[in-house]
Parts: C-alpha cells; structure tokens; sequence
C-alpha cells in the first residue's frame, strides 16, 4: 500500500513521507482516515454521479447521457452495451447515491407517490400502504391542495 501511495519503484530510492498504520488512522487521530479504499474509491465514483445529477449541462454529463441514456435520466439508464470503465464505475456507484437520495417536495410535479423516497419517516422513504385511491403513477402534486399550497388532508 505505501508503494502505491508514494510511488516506489524497484531499485529506487524513496521517502515514506507517512507510515500505512497513520494513514490507516482517523483524521480526529492525526491519520488520514484511509479505512477502506474500496469504499473511498465507491464514494469518489458517487461525487460523481451526483455531479452528473446536478450539472446536466457540463461536458461530462452532455457525453455520457448522449451515449449511455440519451432519453432518459443517469438514476434509471441501464448499464448499455459494451460500456466505459469509467461510465461503468460510476454507475456501479448509483447504489450509494440512491441510499442517501430523497426528494424535495417543492410543488411535487416530478415526485411519484408510491416509487420516490420523499417521505421522511420510515425505512423505505415513500408510502406504503395497501390502500391506493390514485394511480401506480400519481404525482406528490395530486396531494397537495393547489389553492392552499397545502396538504389535501381530505385525501391523505
């Protein structure tokens, strides 16, 4: 691991410039927090699937959706064909993304009822029930009284 961190060669002088047991260490402890770098690696490729979500209209985003879900969004694209190393890691991190991700509400319009996590309460993040007066694909907007920009409690 410290050859990979500082770069050493065969036969080549070097300086550990930190031993691998402190950059093992938490950051509160002095170390680097370096615990697992699977996971490091996993949460790298997520910051940028997330940069993928919020700046559409960067380079990077404009190429990969054009090539890997042209007409649909980097949260629901498929894995494609013959894909990158680079679109396949960083889809192999919408995992991560999707266990943080929850939905605003706002006036609800691009929420689904019964498949976004936008509730806050619960383990799943959207509603449960076995009782569904509005369509498998209702709107958040469908419960919110469009006069009093407030709950439909009638309907709830």
């Amino acid at each position: 691991m410290a050859r990979f961190w500082w770069g050493h060669k065969q036969n080549d002088n070097w300086i550990a410039w930190m031993s691998w047991s402190k950059l093992g260490k938490a950051k509160t402890m002095g170390g680097m927090g370096y615990h697992d770098l699977e996971w490091f690696n996993i949460a790298l490729l997520a910051k940028q699937g997330w940069r993928l979500i919020q700046n559409p209209h960067g380079l990077v985003s404009r190429i990969l959706t054009e090539k890997y879900y042209p007409h649909g969004n980097f949260m629901e694209a498929d894995l494609g064909r013959s894909p990158s190393y680079v679109w396949r890691s960083i889809w192999k991190a919408r995992k991560l993304l999707n266990l943080g991700m929850a939905w605003r509400v706002g006036d609800g319009s691009k929420i689904g009822i019964w498949k976004d996590k936008w509730v806050c309460r619960g383990t799943v993040g959207h509603v449960q029930t076995l009782v569904r007066i509005l369509a498998h694909d209702a709107k958040v907007s469908e419960l919110i009284d469009a006069d009093t920009n407030w709950w439909n409690t009638a309907l709830i």
